[in-house]
């Protein structure tokens, strides 16, 4: 397993006692239990640059409504992830293709005040991950087709 694939399984296995709180950074507990999650794109927002993603997101593609910095700041970095969902997943059953922000910091943007302790000014830091579908690797030394 790559020191990638390691440090990504560490993340999810990090995040998962989350799980309980108020909004689970995982769509459900088990998400992805029969794929693995692939590392597909980074999340990196200083506040500026969020701010602005936001305004973007918030005001072309949909009106956000006067919801707070942590449900405007989750739907646009959503919505970057989507980006990433290939069209071929789509018709497959399950979690194969979906795509989903794990935000890594600001630790406010995880913790169970989220709603009031996160302000766009903090920026965001984190990767969105993709389920694929698992498939079998070949043993060492055989190579395909033999």
């Amino acid at each position: 397993m790559s020191c990638r694939a390691i440090a990504l399984v560490t993340l999810l296995l990090l995040l998962l006692p989350l799980v309980a709180t108020a909004h689970d950074p995982l769509p459900r507990a088990n998400w992805c239990a029969g794929g693995t999650p692939v590392e597909v794109g980074d999340i990196n927002y200083d506040g500026n640059a969020l701010r602005e993603r936001v305004v973007e997101f918030c005001g072309v593609v949909r009106t956000c409504g006067e919801f707070d910095d942590y449900t405007r700041s989750l739907g646009a970095v959503q919505a970057l992830c989507d980006e990433y969902e290939p069209a071929s997943y789509r018709s497959v059953a399950g979690d194969y293709g979906d795509v989903i922000p794990l935000i890594e910091e600001p630790g406010e943007f995880r913790n169970d005040n989220h709603h009031h302790a996160f302000r766009i000014e903090m920026g965001l830091r984190g990767k969105c991950v993709r389920c694929d579908v698992q498939r079998a690797t070949p043993p060492p030394g055989h190579a395909s087709g033999q």
